[in-house]
């Protein structure tokens, strides 16, 4: 039913989204509600953390020494790119003492905590950049579970549209033989989030993404 609605769930996407009441330029998440007869319904507008702006330039280049391209993004940065901090392991599993309006980056490569649904709705809020690692397969199946089957998807959409930007790249990519032992070693020793300094650089349809530490 999904498959043979898209066009129809776009158009009913954007004549909600260009309601008065709504700024046309947010792009909103939407909860939508599909009958056996293949009716749509809007039931809820939940807003992102940014408003839809055009990318000024075209990722076609080649990839870098160290670059990786990345599964599927969501959001765009300069051509120059970003570069940010990021989490891979939070100090506060070991402490519980959390925190996380500090926050640039965060992936769900490490910590056990990222499959809690608390913590990947308040990370949505806070990172500028949400790493996840799956693949396009994955991406698709993540987004589109349904309320009926899992009792609270929105913590996953959540991390997804909600961000600046969002990534799908493999974390382990990015780490050195060893390198996630020794972090969690030092996060439990010190109680301070351990992570990796990566560069983003993404047109809104393609991203690389490079380690630079």
């Amino acid at each position: 039913m999904l498959a043979e609605n898209v066009e129809q769930l776009i158009e009913l996407y954007e004549r909600i989204r260009s309601l008065p009441n709504f700024d046309e330029n947010h792009c909103p998440i939407m909860e939508v509600q599909t009958s056996s007869d293949g009716e749509d319904y809007f039931l809820q507008y939940h807003r992102t953390h940014c408003d839809f702006s055009p990318p000024n330039f075209v990722l076609d280049r080649p990839l870098e020494e160290g670059e990786i391209k990345a599964n599927w993004v969501r959001g765009a940065t300069s051509s120059e790119g970003i570069t940010v901090e990021t989490v891979l392991i939070y100090g506060a599993e070991y402490t519980g003492k959390w925190s996380f309006t500090d926050m640039k980056a965060t992936c769900d490569l490490a910590s056990s905590f990222h499959d809690a649904r608390l913590l990947g709705e308040v990370v949505s809020k806070y990172a500028d950049v949400v790493m996840h690692s799956r693949d396009l397969e994955g991406i698709a199946a993540y987004s589109t579970r349904n309320s009926a089957v899992d009792s609270n998807p929105h913590w996953e959409r959540s991390g997804l549209f909600k961000p600046p930007l969002s990534i799908a790249i493999y974390g382990e990519h990015f780490l050195r033989e060893g390198e996630r032992e020794s972090m969690k070693e030092k996060a439990k020793a010190t109680g301070e989030n351990q992570g990796l300094t990566l560069k983003f650089t993404s047109d809104g349809r393609n991203a690389y993404v490079k380690r630079m530490d």
